[in-house]
């Protein structure tokens, strides 16, 4: 009798341990967990963690001057305007600390324009903030970084070309510390784009085989 239970118990853990795999299994798939790296967990972003997150991300991004309020709703479009947000949750990243928000990188495939200041595809860098309480601590750095080596091994999904990465911030003086964030890393100025209410600079990153 005492050997039957104890086969019966060793099935039965055995059953459960094999669920618990296969659950996790499908939870890492949905969420798309990527690596953890000074203790963050990197996830390539998803319309549902945009619905569980969404919120957050929008308080981190509104911390930018002069740019109109987001919402989770425009954070899930797949077009601006007229322009159509390729391969957007292919480009786009999510760091937490645990269960806990700590930034967004978000970028898509851009295509080039009839004008001077986007003239080539490229991957845009649309939208990058850290929360307030985990700023100062190099994370923006840290975030602009794996954006860029991931991008580089993604590369284009939808357009073609030769790489390059683009990106645009306000020119203003307030912005100092932004504008040589991206420049670190190697963007160069190309041009300005004119709003109501800024100018922004906008950067070009080419990227070379060797890189």
């Amino acid at each position: 009798m005492f050997a039957l239970v104890s086969f019966l118990v060793a099935r039965i853990t055995i059953v459960f341990m094999f669920l618990f795999v296969i659950v996790n299994c499908i939870i890492n798939k949905m969420t798309k967990k990527d690596f953890i790296i000074r203790g963050y967990e990197i996830f390539t972003l998803t319309p549902d963690l945009v619905e569980k997150y969404g919120n957050d991300i929008c308080k981190s991004l509104d911390q930018i001057p002069r740019v109109d309020p987001h919402t989770k709703e425009q954070l899930l479009q797949a077009k601006s305007g007229d322009r159509v947000l390729y391969k957007k949750w292919d480009h786009s990243f999510l760091l937490l600390d645990e269960e806990n928000f700590v930034g967004v990188i978000m970028g898509y495939e851009r295509k080039s324009e009839n004008n001077d200041q986007y003239p080539y595809n490229s991957i845009y860098l649309s939208d990058f903030a850290v929360a307030k309480e985990y700023q100062r601590k190099g994370i923006g750095k840290f975030l602009v970084k794996i954006w860029l080596d991931k991008n580089r091994i993604i590369g284009f999904l939808k357009l073609d070309g030769h790489l390059r990465f683009s990106v645009q911030t306000n020119l203003a003086d307030w912005n100092e510390h932004v504008k040589k964030l991206y420049e670190s890393f190697g963007f160069k100025k190309t041009s300005e784009k004119k709003y109501d209410n800024r100018t922004d600079n906008i950067y070009f990153l080419e990227v070379f085989k060797d890189h």
